[in-house]
């Protein structure tokens, strides 16, 4: 659950902030449930608090998506109501997951800041690029490995058009592609 909450907050702070004050009454269209669950709740006291046009918030396990609840509008000083289809750019926000995730790890003794790749995938260490073997968690999460960038990596650099479209329509319909596989 202490993840879940990082998770959330996460995307509240990852989230602009506008001069427009967001609205505290339900915007036209708007359906409130007669019973809103704790998440509902959550993400319009968050969003009020927080004076953010919209939010949305999502609950995931093992199995998949749990819960999902959304409030406000989908464009500052706007009305048109934000619904559970639209979609939201994520921008870096998998970042702060990513960490959250290993330091909730980390701290339950699964994993350790100074763990190699090596001890993390052991099954793998035949095969690693040797420049891998000895770098650390910790030295991946501050960027400190000494790894080059992987953007200058000519496999990347490969990959790019094929992987990540470049007119906006592929864009579009690869986002949207992404968006239905969870």
């Amino acid at each position: 659950m202490a993840l879940v909450a990082a998770v959330m907050i996460a995307a509240v702070l990852a989230l602009p902030v506008h001069d427009v004050e967001a609205p505290t009454y339900p915007p036209n269209g708007t359906i409130v449930p007669a019973r809103p669950t704790a998440l509902q709740r959550d993400v319009i006291t968050l969003r009020e608090t927080y004076h953010l046009p919209a939010l949305e918030l999502c609950v995931i396990d093992a199995d998949g998506i749990v819960e999902v609840a959304s409030d406000g509008v989908r464009k500052a000083g706007g009305t048109a109501v934000v619904t559970l289809q639209d979609l939201f750019h994520l921008g870096s926000m998998t970042k702060s997951m990513t960490a959250t995730m290993l330091a909730t790890l980390v701290q339950e003794g699964k994993l350790s800041w100074d763990m190699t790749m090596t001890e993390a995938f052991p099954s793998l260490a035949s095969v690693m690029d040797s420049r891998y073997r000895d770098v650390t968690l910790e030295q991946l999460l501050t960027h400190t490995s000494g790894l080059p960038r992987y953007t200058t990596d000519p496999e990347w650099a490969s990959i790019h058009g094929r992987v990540f479209p470049r007119s906006p329509e592929r864009r579009r319909s690869s986002g949207r592609h992404l968006y239905a596989c969870f």
